[in-house]
């Protein structure tokens, strides 16, 4: 081998090594919670109501892991007349809602009923991904029979809620891509 292909060879082995030791130490500072797949399993039980009325919406939200929401809307949304509550505790508790909620303009609503499981439940499945993961919801629905009435300012509105469930779900998350 001629000197001038020996200092070929030997500048491209070094090359060769500077590079894979660039890349062996970028590897080396990916924080080990990066480093691949991870899955997290939790439990959520809740309710879900959306109801309607006329001239008012409530919809209620309650998740075991995440808290609870309720949402008065009075008149039509574009005139944004709402209240809303947001806690870690339920708002329904026995089968039964009674909540006020201070509506913009002054006004207030109250929601106020029972709930009652009717059927059986429904098994569900629901894989999505979103930011990254695959998330697999896995347990049941519940329909509710619901008598609920919002009432503004002294004014009843009888309300149908539709979906109105509870739900009880085991809740797989898995990071995909090393995110």
């Amino acid at each position: 081998m001629s000197t001038t292909a020996l200092r070929t060879a030997v500048v491209a082995a070094g090359l060769a090594a500077a590079g894979l030791g660039v890349a062996g130490a970028a590897f080396a500072s990916v924080p080990a919670e990066h480093a691949g797949p991870r899955t997290t399993v939790e439990t959520q039980r809740g309710t879900v109501l959306e109801c309607h009325g006329e001239g008012v919406q409530a919809t209620v939200y309650e998740n075991s892991r995440y808290g609870s929401s309720l949402v008065v809307i009075v008149g039509d949304p574009g005139d944004d007349l709402f209240g809303s509550i947001e806690r870690d505790t339920p708002f329904v508790v026995d089968g039964l809602l009674d909540e006020t909620v201070a509506v913009r303009g002054g006004r207030t609503a109250t929601i106020t009923g029972t709930l009652t499981p009717t059927g059986q439940p429904t098994r569900i499945t629901e894989p999505v991904q979103d930011a990254g993961e695959q998330v697999v919801s896995r347990g049941t629905n519940r329909p509710l029979a619901t008598d609920l009435v919002v009432t503004v300012d002294g004014t009843p509105v009888t309300v149908t809620c539709d979906p109105a469930f509870t739900f009880d779900l085991e809740v797989r998350r898995t990071r995909l891509y090393g995110n």
